[in-house]
């Protein structure tokens, strides 16, 4: 742990989509995290330290950006399941017409 025993006192807290949440939770459970609170702190710790000293890895600017694709993909897929839902299923005529 980080910051070793020390009295925490202060709360922080934020929301997840259902599929970020999903993912934390599989990483805690993978990597053997006594719960998503203890992960998420530790977690947010590292990146503290690692912004307040300069170094940033490569592999931390991939997975930073592999987590920013993944939320852009679940953004469009819901906002495609949402446009379907409003216009229907239909298809465009060139590709009804191909059918």
């Amino acid at each position: 742990m980080l910051s070793g025993t020390k009295n925490r006192t202060k709360l922080i807290t934020f929301r997840l989509a259902p599929s970020e949440y999903e993912r934390m939770r599989h990483a805690c459970d993978e990597q053997g995290w006594r719960s998503i609170s203890e992960f998420a702190r530790v977690v947010v710790m590292h990146r503290v330290q690692i912004g307040t000293s300069g170094r940033v890895s490569l592999g931390e600017d991939l997975t930073s950006l592999g987590s920013s694709l993944e939320e852009l993909e679940h953004s469009l897929t819901e906002m495609c399941d949402q446009i379907r839902r409003v216009l229907g299923n239909r298809r465009p005529k060139d590709e009804a017409a191909a059918s």
